[in-house]
């Protein structure tokens, strides 16, 4: 029998030198599964709906920066009533008080609003994720029904191009939001108290204490 004893460090035990070359090994410790963003995209889906845009449990997708390959989107419902009404009373700032969103009032004809509204105008708008890449897959049907207003078409394309607009904002919104958390996640203080809170421990080297005991069960 053989045996070997190893002196181990926690990772405020490490000299400042060996801990950077901790942070750089592990780097991704903290991101290596799913829960990492979960709270980003429950947030974004609950922003979303305080403004008329609602987003499946699974709806969201994006790219995971390995190699980063920037991008997501998101399949959604939209109540268009509500959306327009919303945006221009700033009502996401009940859920996100210091959230600026540079996207003006809707510039369709309030007369066309009024009869989307009242539904003599039909108005099917809706995010889809596309099978490639991440970008807004923005789809809308209308019917005008009875309406009589002059230049409806005029107005609908406004009106659309605007909803695309508050799309591809708030798309970039939720990849920024992800960005972040990632940023976060890999930094360096946000690592430390992962192995602080986890009662990690070292080598004099750096090496985590688990990866050496796999390691040396695998060769046996």
């Amino acid at each position: 029998m053989k045996q070997i004893n190893i002196d181990l460090y926690t990772i405020d035990e490490l000299s400042p030198e060996v801990q950077q070359r901790v942070y750089e090994q592990y780097r991704e410790f903290n991101v290596e599964g799913d829960d990492w963003f979960d709270s980003v995209l429950n947030d974004f889906c609950a922003l979303c709906k305080t403004i008329g845009i609602h987003i499946p449990h699974d709806g969201i997708a994006f790219s995971r920066f390995w190699p980063r390959h920037d991008g997501s989107s998101f399949t959604s419902t939209i109540d268009i009533v509500q959306l327009i009404k919303t945006m221009a009373a700033q009502v996401w700032k009940s859920h996100a008080p210091r959230l600026q969103f540079n996207v003006p009032c809707c510039p369709c004809d309030h007369r066309v609003i009024r009869q989307i509204e009242r539904e003599t105008i039909f108005c099917d708008m809706i995010t889809t994720v596309p099978s490639q890449g991440y970008w807004t897959a923005y789809q809308a049907r209308h019917e005008p029904g009875t309406s009589s207003y002059p230049n409806i078409g005029r107005e609908l394309h406004r009106l659309d191009t605007w909803v695309k607009d508050v799309m591809e904002t708030l798309n970039r919104y939720l990849y920024t939001s992800i960005w972040e958390a990632y940023e976060y996640n890999t930094s360096n203080q946000a690592l430390k108290e992962a192995f602080q809170k986890g009662e990690y421990w070292f080598t004099k080297d750096g090496e985590m204490i688990d990866r050496i005991l796999l390691s040396h069960l695998e060769k046996q």
